[in-house]
């Protein structure tokens, strides 16, 4: 029997080329799969979520960052990307938007699964075609942390370079120059200051003015008042110094404007007969 076979292959396809032969069904396999990536399917995927806190919020997370494993519909393609790239597929959802079940003698809260399908639902049907069937993961629980206030100074990195022969009168000054921030209970007690975007001017010649918005500490800093990042303002005055460099030469003067750069050794000798140095 197996000589049959192999006799059979040898008289078929000795005549062959198995380079071309190899090229060509690979190619099929992939335009096959090519083509079943557009069909439907359903899928479990592990999708990374994000609560973010909200600044009208009493308490806020955390953990912000979870992994909840879904049942999704969708096509190849987009499965296959959120399968490939998890955390560029990374979903947001406010934190006012879902329900937390505070756990009775812990700081931790268990999240209403109902409301956590209703905010990926809405946030997924805005950002991608996948649609959320429902949620596997049993239980999801977070570590939780009252939000307060405090008010901090305003720092600045703002970098200014000033044209030749001209400097800055005092330093910059900012309004509001002092901001009230909320975060965290355990982040407030770090914070010392809100830190302006850092920026940068070059050959700056005269008085500079103008908006900036503040840097976020780690994702977990809000001014209190809204928009009030938006509206600190800076300002630095900038004056000529009339410095000069280099080598520097008198105009001519007259006799008498030339006899007060006399030598020590000639007023001297003034002072001794009684003349006046000048």
């Amino acid at each position: 029997m197996q000589k049959r076979i192999a006799l059979y292959l040898k008289k078929n396809f000795s005549g062959i080329n198995h380079v071309a032969l190899a090229v060509a069904l690979i190619a099929s396999l992939a335009l096959w799969y090519l083509n079943k990536l557009g069909d439907s399917y359903t899928a479990t995927i592990t999708l990374p979520v994000r609560i973010e806190n909200s600044v009208d919020s009493r308490a806020g997370v955390l953990e912000n960052r979870n992994e909840v494993e879904c049942r999704v519909k969708g096509t190849g393609y987009e499965l296959l990307r959120y399968r490939m790239f998890p955390r560029r597929n990374a979903v947001t959802i406010p934190l006012g938007n879902i329900e937390l079940q505070p756990m009775a003698g812990t700081n931790r809260s268990a999240v209403v699964l109902p409301s956590l399908y209703n905010a990926l639902s809405a946030q997924m049907a805005e950002t991608t075609d996948i649609q959320l069937l429902s949620i596997v993961t049993p239980r999801i629980e977070v570590a939780t942390a009252p939000l307060q206030s405090k008010k901090v100074p305003v720092r600045n990195l703002i970098e200014v370079n000033f044209q030749h022969a001209f400097r800055a009168v005092g330093e910059m000054r900012f309004t509001p120059d002092v901001v009230e921030v909320r975060s965290l209970d355990p982040l407030l007690d770090t914070l010392q200051a809100v830190y302006t975007e850092p920026r940068e001017y070059n050959r700056v010649s005269g008085s500079l003015s103008g908006r900036v918005d503040t840097v976020r500490a780690r994702g977990r800093l809000w001014v209190a008042t809204p928009g009030a990042e938006k509206e600190i303002k800076f300002v630095t005055f900038v004056v000529r110094t009339f410095r000069t460099y280099g080598t520097y030469h008198s105009p001519p003067t007259s006799r008498r404007a030339r006899s007060g750069t006399r030598s020590r050794a000639h007023l001297a000798q003034d002072q001794q007969r009684g003349q006046s140095p000048v």
